[in-house]
């Protein structure tokens, strides 16, 4: 079993006794097996032989580090997108409990449940830092080889702007032989959603105020906004046109940059996790393997700088730990201090 730090605490005891060789002794002429009485020593001496057995286990396998290391490993921030603005999912462990599984004769298996918290930070965001404090062990006596991931994914609205405008400055929306362009977009957050106030000249000048809801759309897993309302506010006389020009263009365009697929993420969450795992020395005496994630989506937050969305993802996992990560690294001497003896 595992003690409080997350130590191997083996338990060992005299199940038989295999001679490779009988054991025996001339005397005179005659040979003697000592079969039995060494037997009768062993079973008498076993509390002594067992001691030492265990206390040698414990030296070979230094399971609290493994532990250690993967707590803090599955810590480290990875960056998911290659071009663009920079995004990393960045996970802040909570709790973690186990128990050792029986599964093949020679093999020592150890099931953990983590608990984190999983952030999505963009560019010019701080990156919080690691929890490095491991939490006593604590027995996990259910069998549960589930993988749950709740994604906290906060966009500042002043990101927003910067990708609409990006996008959509100096687009020109014509109807009808008229025209205007589109000069400055800002989002921000109300009490009831958003809005985004557009500010567009030529033909048609003036500002348009656009009110929306953020929504999810349970079927195409879609993040999106909704029941757009509008008002103008503009002294030109082609108020009408105004008023086509947004239903028909002005809503699509903003909408369109607006959605966010979140199958994409499912789909690419077991990857990141993977990589980062892999991207560290861990990776290199650890293989996880993740089937595909189901994304629920559980809330949407909009406050007066940023827009917050939460999903559940769930799906399962394993993880396989190579012999060689309880292996100890044996220093070797210095030419300096061969030199000196």
């Amino acid at each position: 079993h595992l003690d409080q730090q997350w130590n191997l605490v083996p338990e060992t005891h005299i199940e038989k006794i295999d001679w490779i060789k009988e054991p025996s002794i001339k005397v005179a002429f005659t040979k003697v097996n000592l079969r039995k009485p060494i037997e009768k020593v062993l079973h008498e001496k076993e509390s002594q032989i067992i001691t030492k057995a265990d206390s040698s286990v414990q030296a070979l396998m230094n399971t609290r580090k493994v532990v250690q290391k993967l707590w803090m490993d599955i810590q480290k921030p990875i960056r998911i997108n290659k071009k663009g603005v920079q995004v990393w999912i960045k996970a802040h462990a909570q709790d973690l409990s186990g128990h050792i599984e029986e599964t093949e004769a020679d093999l020592i298996s150890l099931n953990f449940e983590l608990k984190t918290f999983t952030y999505i930070i963009y560019e010019g965001d701080s990156i919080p830092p690691s929890n490095p404090t491991l939490p006593d062990f604590k027995l996990n006596s259910i069998e549960n080889d589930s993988l749950n991931i709740y994604v906290h994914s906060l966009v500042r609205f002043d990101l927003i702007n910067k990708i609409l405008n990006d996008g959509l400055r100096e687009k020109e929306l014509s109807a009808k032989g008229f025209s205007t362009t589109i000069k400055n977009i800002n989002v921000y957050g109300t009490p009831t959603g958003i809005a985004i106030e557009i500010m567009i000249r030529g033909d048609v000048d003036g500002q348009l105020y656009v009110k929306g809801t953020p929504a999810y759309d349970t079927i195409s897993n879609t993040f999106s906004i909704r029941d757009f309302d509008f008002d103008i506010n503009s002294e030109n006389s082609f108020l009408s046109y105004a008023d086509w020009l947004l239903h028909t263009t002005v809503i699509d365009m903003i909408n369109e940059k607006l959605q966010l697929d979140t199958e994409p993420l499912a789909g690419k969450l077991p990857a990141v996790i993977m990589k980062g795992i892999e991207k560290g020395k861990t990776g290199e005496k650890v293989d996880i393997h993740i089937n595909t994630l189901a994304v629920t989506p559980l809330t949407i937050i909009t406050t007066k700088d940023n827009i917050q969305l939460i999903v559940r993802a769930r799906g399962r996992a394993t993880l396989e730990l190579e012999q060689k990560i309880f292996e100890k690294k044996q220093k070797a001497k210095s030419v300096t201090q061969k030199a000196k003896r």
